[in-house]
């Protein structure tokens, strides 16, 4: 069969014809129709831009006409499939074409469309006894509905009781320039019952992602007491993507009850009584390290090192190639200053999660790679034997020569099932290298790097835990010099291929 897919140019409202026009059929009775043909029309539900992307998939189909209005109109698909559309000042274009009946694609990017707008796309396809099927969608209806929270008023609390995260009915926008967000913390006294202000105000980091608001308060909480807090939000304290405001909610805490009387709240219970409900937190973590002196002696030691929060809603595309997804960014450190007894280098950490196209479960991730600053992350520096001091960077090594300017753990338990309780998870190092701790020995020349191991782990795993007293640490007497290492810097693949390093 011959397509023929036309380009619409709505901007100047040409009307495309094409060939290959359909004929009418004569009337046959249902059992020689044959396969009904399939259609479906993917397309956004608002335009955000000059440019309106969608596609049509075809099944069982020969044939299909596509009209394209500014505003409803009656269509006659018989004359569409033909090629002579009924056309009014609203259609701004039509398409037409052949189709193979085994199923096609068809993909149509328009520029020149005006953001606000209403466009309605009309389709129809035919199967071979021309039995018709059509389909319409509407793009750019305006929304005029209000983001609502869709949480229940009781919240679960992270980070010490410091944070947490409201869903909302749809995707939202939060700046500094809307309407506060308003916390109130009430200290409790368990054996009276009696309740008092601890803090409040309105100083609170606010981050959306999606229809997800993360609020964390600037409030430091005594490990062994208990609190009631409170959030309350102004008008417009968050928007939906087309400017409309929340309604405003005013919760309210009885002190003389212990009743939250309206609103978002949530209970900070003293620490022994927290179970951790998420992996990655503020706090304190380890690396356990099996690695190796000389090439040829194994020592075990745990690496000690801290995550902070910075932001909620990172871009993974920065990092993988079209990547759909958002993750948490993080701000690590400690390693040097464990290791070597060197300089700090803060350096970013990214978690996210990852549906497996393999087994359709959900993995969590966090990849430990500077995509700001060459993509290797430095994470301070080391003094060597002859006195010199080089910078020190994370990288992971193939027995090929391939380096990976990058670490990544999957959390999983012990037996590598990722649907473990929290308590139970580890970060397992996900790539099939070794990782490695390197020194670019040019450093300071303006030469092209030289990289030089001076650690390399046979294992590296990431675990939860408070500070820990880091074991000596040995590394090579002279850096082992990575000869022909190839390094790609640049977007990573989103396909991972190995979970587990086995």
């Amino acid at each position: 069969m011959k397509k023929l897919v036309y380009i619409l140019s709505v901007a100047i409202g040409l009307i495309m014809t094409g060939c290959a026009q359909w004929e009418e059929f004569d009337s046959l009775s249902p059992e020689t129709w044959g396969p009904k043909a399939e259609l479906t029309i993917e397309a956004p539900d608002t335009l955000k831009s000059d440019v309106l992307s969608f596609q049509l998939v075809t099944k069982n189909a020969t044939h299909m006409g596509l009209l394209l209005s500014l505003a409803p109109v009656e269509v006659n698909y018989t004359a569409l499939l033909q090629g002579n559309p009924e056309v009014t000042a609203d259609v701004v274009g039509v398409d037409y074409s052949e189709v193979n009946p085994e199923g096609e694609d068809f993909s149509y990017n328009i520029p020149g469309v005006v953001a606000g707008e209403v466009y309605y796309i009309y389709v129809v396809v035919a199967n071979e006894a021309g039995v018709q099927t059509t389909a319409t969608h509407v793009v750019g209806a305006i929304d005029v509905e209000a983001p609502i929270i869709t949480s229940t008023p009781q919240l679960t609390a992270t980070e010490n009781g410091r944070r947490v995260t409201l869903s909302f009915s749809e995707n939202i926008i939060r700046d500094e320039t809307m309407g506060a967000i308003e916390y109130a913390t009430y200290l409790l006294n368990v054996e009276t019952g009696e309740a008092s202000l601890y803090t409040q105000g309105s100083d609170v980091t606010a981050v959306a992602s999606g229809s997800k608001l993360t609020v964390t308060l600037p409030v430091v909480f005594d490990a062994n007491s208990y609190y009631v807090v409170t959030l309350s939000f102004a008008e417009g304290a968050v928007t939906d993507l087309y400017g409309n405001k929340m309604a405003p909610v005013a919760s309210s805490f009885d002190a003389s009850t212990g009743d939250v009387t309206n609103g978002y709240w949530w209970l900070v219970e003293p620490a022994g009584n927290e179970e951790p409900t998420e992996f990655f937190a503020d706090g304190d973590y380890v690396f356990n390290g099996v690695f190796t002196y000389d090439g040829k002696d194994y020592y075990e030691g745990d690496i000690p090192f801290s995550m902070s929060f910075v932001s909620d809603g990172y871009d993974m595309g920065n990092i993988f190639e079209n990547a759909p997804f958002t993750g948490t960014r993080w701000e690590l450190k400690g390693v040097a200053k464990a290791m070597f007894d060197g300089d700090e280098y803060p350096f970013p950490g990214f978690s996210y999660e990852y549906v497996s196209s393999e087994d359709g479960l959900t993995y969590k991730y966090i990849t430990i790679i500077d995509p700001e600053n060459g993509w290797i992350p430095c994470v301070g520096n080391a003094e060597m034997q002859d006195g010199s001091v080089f910078k020190v960077y994370l990288a992971a090594v193939t027995e090929e020569g391939e380096m990976y300017p990058y670490w990544d753990f999957v959390l999983a338990d012990a037996d590598h099932n990722v649907e473990a309780p929290v308590e139970d998870l580890l970060g397992h190092f996900s790539l099939e290298a070794a990782p490695c701790i390197l020194i670019d020995q040019n450093e300071g020349t303006g030469q092209d790097p030289k990289w030089g191991i001076i650690v390399m782990f046979d294992s590296v795993t990431l675990s939860r835990g408070g500070a820990v007293e880091a074991a000596s640490y040995k590394v090579y007497k002279e850096p082992l010099t990575l000869e022909n290492v190839k390094m790609n810097l640049g977007k990573l693949s989103l396909e991972k291929d190995f979970l587990f390093n086995k």
